[in-house]
Formats: structure tokens, sequence, C-alpha cells
């Protein structure tokens, strides 16, 4: 059950490619979601995601490398995340309508929920302790 920790491993790389397009290209992040013209504002405040993206991605790489309880916490608040995202995700689909990239937020983010909970369930035998 030791691959499960490694779909992080691939969450970090998908976290830092959309990392950078905020960083980047915001406007091209953003109308991944929606029609709708970007505004100037807007993408600047994707641009400040993008930060996070990139600090909060750090902190996942670093605690999968020390395991133990570094990895368990950092596992428990992307739980929080997932959970979340999903919520947003439901909201941003009755603003905006049901785009490809936010139906694929919420299968990504019930899927790597479902891992983190096996994870903390089982830390024994999936290697984060």
């Amino acid at each position: 059950m030791k691959f499960v920790r490694y779909i992080f491993y691939l969450e970090i790389l998908v976290n830092l490619l959309s990392g950078f397009q905020t960083l980047f290209t915001p406007s091209t992040f953003m109308a991944q979601f929606s029609s709708l013209p970007v505004t100037a504002p807007a993408a600047e405040m994707a641009r400040w995601y993008g930060v996070l993206i990139c600090v909060v991605n750090w902190l996942l790489f670093r605690a999968l490398q020390r395991r133990g309880p570094a990895l368990k916490l950092a596992l428990e608040a992307y739980l929080v995340g997932d959970i979340l995202q999903i919520v947003v995700s439901f909201v941003s689909a009755s603003t905006l309508g049901w785009t490809g990239n936010i139906v694929l937020s919420v299968v990504i983010s019930l899927l790597l929920g479902v891992a983190r909970m096996i994870c903390l369930w089982k830390p024994v035998e999936t290697g984060i302790e």
C-alpha cells in the first residue's frame, strides 16, 4: 500500500504546473474556468493564488520527505482543502456553469481525498509514518 503516497508526488507536479501557469499566464489559467473575459484585477489575483500554490506545494513536498507527524499534519490540512475545493467547485459551477476544469477539480479532489484518508487511516501500511 506504500504506492498511495506516491500519488502525492504526482499531485505536486500538477500543482507546480498550475502554479507556474497562474504566475506567468494568469488569464490563460482563468479562461479554463469560464468563457467570460478575464479582467486585469482578476488576472492579478490569480497570480497571488499561484504564489500560494507554490508555497503550499513546497510544504507537502517537504512533509513527504520527512514523513511522520509532519506528513500527517499536511495530509489532514490538504484533506480539509479537498473538501473545501469540492464545495467551491459546486459554487463556481452554479455561477459559471460546469466546465471541464470544474468537473476535473471535483474528480481530482475526490481521488486525492480518498488517498489522504487511506494514508491517515493506515499510516504504517502506507509508509507515511
